[in-house]
């Protein structure tokens, strides 16, 4: 048996990403929902992830327990910040932001919203969301 894919590694990463625009009201969408001859007027945000290995799905759980039960908006931010590694964001100066704690709770609520359900789906797919549910 080949034993490379019982083991996740700091290289086993994915990307997601949403659309946004600035054009009056800020809009943000799934990549899917955004019409492809449209995308040209549009911004995209990506951010990478990597799969979670088991001790990273006993902290997102840790993270998550409050009074003996699972905190769903708990979990839900555990999840991104701990599976989330680097994004596409530049400040004004064309400079790379880095991807940390602080800014990624400086994000808006939409668009964490929008990147927990692609995580979710995404890793509902690898098999992977129940398994750190009952990890």
């Amino acid at each position: 048996m080949n034993s490379k894919r019982l083991f996740v590694t700091k290289d086993d990463t994915f990307t997601l990403r949403v659309f946004y625009t600035k054009d009056g009201t800020l809009k943000v969408s799934k990549e899917a929902d955004v019409p492809e001859k449209e995308k040209e007027n549009w911004e995209k945000f990506e951010v990478e992830f990597v799969l979670p290995d088991f001790g990273t799905a006993k902290g997102i759980m840790r993270a998550s327990i409050e009074n003996d039960k699972v905190n769903i908006g708990q979990f839900n931010n555990a999840l991104l910040c701990s599976l989330a590694r680097k994004w596409n964001l530049l400040d004004e100066e064309q400079k790379e932001i880095p991807l940390d704690l602080p800014k990624l709770n400086e994000l808006r609520p939409d668009i964490t919203r929008m990147f927990v359900e692609l995580l979710q789906e995404k890793l509902s797919k690898e098999g992977l969301y129940d398994a750190i549910l009952f990890s």
